[in-house]
């Protein structure tokens, strides 16, 4: 059975595929590069894989969007599942993201905004608006810095029997941080069961220009 993990994102210098087992134990094994992508296969024969990706020796863990469905451990961490005959229904779309700078209880009156001024602005807010839940689905954020870095990531949990709407948010707390530290360009990229919806940038200064003001970015 052959796992492949194809993300373009920065700094990628290794990956894991991690194997988990109903008795809680993980296999770690490495993938190879292949072209664009990383891959590994597994020599002995499964009806049903749990797993996930490492990137990078732990510091970024993403799902497959090629997996049939998803489930949660004791830990409630979201995992993979392929499994050769699929019984579970599993599906989400998303509709809409937005950064701004507050949380509003309908995402479509929200004002987006791409500057913060760190005098007034005391966290950068993203939210997501997805449809058609049904099952377990993993929504993950990862924040980069004004140098390339990874920041923080951060995660959100869905789960439903029967077909939902939802919305799901994320903050960024600049009042946490130094001015020297957090002024440039920043970076966010969104992931649902390890597939990248959205791409997207904002300014953090001390003074922002009203151009910054703008609109969302799905990718």
């Amino acid at each position: 059975m052959e796992f492949r993990f194809q993300q373009d994102m920065y700094g990628i210098e290794m990956v894991d595929l991690i194997v988990y087992s109903e008795n809680g134990r993980k296999i770690i094994i490495p993938m190879k590069a292949k072209n664009t992508m990383w891959v590994c296969t597994l020599k002995e024969s499964q009806e049903r894989v749990i797993y996930r990706f490492r990137i990078n020796g732990g510091s970024i863990e993403l799902n497959d969007p090629n997996a049939n469905y998803y489930i949660t451990d004791k830990f409630n961490k979201v995992w993979s599942v392929r499994e050769e005959e699929v019984t579970n229904e599993s599906s989400i779309k998303i509709v809409k993201s937005v950064i701004t700078d507050r949380v509003m209880n309908d995402i479509n009156k929200i004002v987006v905004k791409k500057g913060f001024n760190l005098r007034e602005n005391k966290e950068v807010v993203v939210g997501a608006k997805v449809s058609e839940v049904i099952g377990v689905h993993l929504v993950t954020v990862i924040w980069f810095q004004p140098d390339g870095r990874m920041y923080h990531i951060d995660e959100r949990t869905l789960m439903s029997d029967f077909k939902v709407d939802a919305e799901v948010w994320f903050w960024l707390k600049t009042s946490e941080m130094s001015a020297n530290y957090c002024k440039g360009a920043w970076t966010l990229e969104m992931y649902i069961d390890g597939d990248k919806v959205v791409r997207d940038n904002f300014i953090i200064n001390e003074k922002i220009s009203e151009q910054y003001i703008g609109f969302s970015c799905t990718a």
